[in-house]
């Protein structure tokens, strides 16, 4: 059983619906659904990782920095979730 409720994006309401109707739209991971219980919170995160984007880094680079920072704190959660953003990304095992 989990120990936080996650956001049905279905059901959301307010702006909640609209982060899963616009920029989250087909997103709906965990994290998101975790989040979506504070609405700034959820907003704060999206700015966050726009910032992280709009860098010279490549998306390959970016997560293999994410793998590096997830192993580092022995994150199995955050592991799973990069180690599959960053076989789209063009990392390989």
């Amino acid at each position: 059983m989990p120990r936080l409720n996650v956001v049905d994006p279905q059901r959301a309401e307010g702006k909640v619906r609209e982060l899963f109707e616009g920029p989250l739209k087909g997103k709906h991971f965990n994290i998101f659904r975790g989040l979506a219980n504070s609405p700034a919170a959820l907003e704060a995160y999206l700015a966050l990782s726009g910032a992280l984007q709009n860098t010279q880094l490549t998306a390959k680079e970016r997560e293999y920095i994410a793998l590096a920072t997830a192993e580092a704190n022995d994150c199995r959660y955050c592991l799973a979730a990069h180690t599959a953003l960053g076989k789209m990304a063009g990392l390989s095992d």
